[in-house]
């Protein structure tokens, strides 16, 4: 893998990543070593083809520079990792350093300019006393005279005039020099204080927007766990729900395979012949014409499978169909579709409902003295089949999820007509009075 990685010059930045620091390293001097050999190699091919004449020698620079490497005891190029040493600095006081020489800098700076400034009007102040203009009681003609002569300044005069025109800071004396090296180390101070009370303040505000985010998340994650054990404890509602309604049979419209026989409640067996419910008929229906004769006399009397308004067959009645046929029906059919059929286990209805899954379940409803229901402690009981498909288009028929009855399944041809010979009343002895 090294020879690879030196005849390439390249390594991958996943491999790089696994390697520690001191084989990163070991890994740069090598990389580096092999590019030093064929730089030499090239070098004595290119002086060697130049003696040879094959190849045109480049004409040294003007001034003469080159690039050149400084070699260790070793002989061999000498590198330095910064930070190895004992004695390096580490990069905070670097960085401390620099920020140091720049305020000493520009103290420098503001104390020369602000001497100058004061150079500038000590000496305006000399030379404005030294010109003002003395009365003199000469006459007039004789002071013009003597001005349109040629003026004569005495050297002593002229040299005491440079003098006072000095700069001010020849003039200053050791407590006024200490004075001003004391403003300038406060005015450096000054300067230092404003970067360190940035950093801090940035630091503080770095842990301020941790400890924020630190928080965020500690209050979603405290959320999170209460949702979830709201939702557990409604999951364990449930199934103590489904427990006692499973346990407690309240009509004679019980789940399939239980049965009451003399009394007693057997589960897994079928009635003893001729065993009825307290309101007359069998436990169960027996046949596919049983549960035709029970809707015929019981539940179209009292409007079941029709329209509340037209009194005709309604959208979501399907008559007697199997489960599998209502799947085929409501396979095509948009999710929330819904049909009610008759069944042939119970003395009631079945409801077929499309979910968001494109799965078709299957609910049992209870047909008893009281109303419509569906199987289960605690159901809601509705005066009519309507009355129950109307609340359920606008309340969820589930707890845990949304179900709503929101699309009626329409018919196809044969189960329309099916229907509609199933809801005309006494359809059996209109064929008999025909033939």
């Amino acid at each position: 893998m090294l020879q690879q990685i030196l005849r390439d010059m390249f390594i991958d930045p996943d491999l790089l990543a696994e390697l520690d620091e001191e084989q990163k390293q070991i890994l740069f001097c090598k990389m580096r070593e092999e590019q030093i050999r064929r730089w030499k190699e090239r070098e004595e091919k290119l002086e060697k083809e130049e003696k040879e004449g094959k190849v045109f020698k480049k004409p040294n620079k003007k001034d003469g520079r080159k690039v050149g490497f400084l070699n260790g005891k070793d002989g061999q190029p000498w590198t330095w990792v910064m930070g190895e040493h004992p004695n390096d600095r580490s990069v905070d006081q670097t960085l401390e350093e620099e920020v140091q020489n720049k305020a000493k800098s520009v103290v420098e700076r503001e104390t020369a300019a602000g001497l100058r400034k004061l150079n500038i009007a000590s000496t305006v102040s000399t030379v404005s006393s030294s010109e003002v203009p003395k009365v003199s009681s000469q006459p007039e003609s004789e002071r013009q005279s003597k001005s349109n002569q040629p003026s004569r300044v005495s050297q002593p005069e002229r040299q005491q005039r440079q003098e006072s025109s000095a700069p001010l800071r020849k003039n200053l004396n050791p407590s006024a020099m200490s004075c001003v090296a004391s403003a300038k180390e406060k005015r450096a101070s000054e300067i230092l204080a404003s970067p360190k009370a940035e950093k801090q303040s940035s630091i503080e505000e770095a842990e301020k927007q941790t400890q924020k985010m630190h928080n965020f998340w500690v209050e979603q994650e405290r959320k999170a766990k209460q949702e979830e054990e709201k939702q557990r404890l409604l999951a364990k509602t449930v199934r103590e729900d489904h427990r006692k309604s499973m346990r407690k049979l309240r009509t004679e419209s019980q789940i399939i395979g239980t049965f009451v026989v003399g009394g007693h409640v057997v589960f897994g067996s079928k009635p003893a012949p001729g065993t009825k419910s307290p309101l007359g008929r069998p436990l169960r229906p027996s046949c596919r014409d049983d549960v035709t004769k029970w809707f015929r006399e019981t539940e179209l009397p009292k409007g079941s499978g029709l329209d509340a308004k037209t009194k005709k067959l309604a959208d979501y009645f399907h008559g007697m169909i199997s489960r599998e046929r209502a799947e085929a029906l409501l396979e095509d059919q948009p999710n929330g579709s819904f049909l009610i059929r008759l069944s042939d286990k119970i003395w009631g209805y079945g409801l077929s409902r499309k979910g968001e899954n494109k799965a078709v379940k299957h609910y049992l409803i209870d047909v008893s003295p009281n109303g419509y229901s569906f199987f289960g402690t605690n159901q809601p009981v509705y005066s009519s089949l309507a009355e129950f498909v109307t609340n359920y288009q606008a309340k969820s028929i589930c707890l845990m999820e949304t179900l709503l009855l929101q699309h009626p399944c329409p018919h196809d041809p044969e189960g329309k007509k099916e229907c509609e010979d199933l809801i005309r009343p006494n359809s059996s002895d209109c064929e008999v009075l025909c033939l």
